[in-house]
């Protein structure tokens, strides 16, 4: 298990829980947990990772993150979206790896409880990760199981799903109600 509470950061002002407070906040808006479940050449690639991507002018805070948090990787891209002609310039750090995940980001997470609708992806991700984790440690490479498979493709599907916008109708679009009044 990883002791966030023991991390002593020699450049950061931010030590121990309070930067991982900070950073359960920031992952909130700027973070994604991703699932990888597709088939191609005739087999299935599984994977699972978590990033934050920001303008490039950002890349002090994530080199900050990736101090804190001993693992993943930053990469810096030059050109913005090429989809998007007003895109600049980016960064992105990103842990891909099963062991890290499971280890140190998961327990980051359950310590440090994401607030915000980000929270339902956590849930469905985690057990994804522990999953892959699961069959990765066996000793001798096995190919997945069926309910393993289907387990996943439905987590897959089902982190989609958790992220479809849900319209809520407020109380205050309901006529003669003013908020205070």
């Amino acid at each position: 298990m990883f002791a966030f509470d023991s991390i002593e950061m020699r450049d950061s002002r931010l030590v121990g829980g309070s930067f991982a407070h900070w950073l359960a906040g920031f992952a909130a808006g700027e973070g994604c947990f991703y699932l990888r479940c597709r088939f191609e050449n005739g087999y299935w690639r599984r994977g699972a990772g978590f990033k934050i991507s920001l303008r490039s002018d950002d890349l002090p805070i994530l080199k900050e993150i990736h101090r804190f948090l001993r693992c993943g990787r930053i990469g810096v891209s030059e050109k913005g979206d090429s989809r998007n002609p007003n895109s600049k310039p980016s960064a992105t750090f990103e842990v891909k790896t099963i062991r890290d995940l499971k280890l140190v980001i998961v327990p980051l997470f359950e310590s440090y409880p994401l607030r915000a609708k980000k929270s339902r992806d956590f849930e469905i991700w985690k057990e994804a990760v522990a999953l892959l984790y699961r069959v990765n440690q066996r000793r001798v490479h096995t190919k997945w199981t069926q309910p393993e498979t289907e387990r996943m493709l439905g987590l897959c599907d089902d982190l989609t799903e958790v992220r479809k916008y849900k319209d809520i109708v407020w109380p205050l679009s309901r006529p003669g109600y003013f908020a205070g009044a």
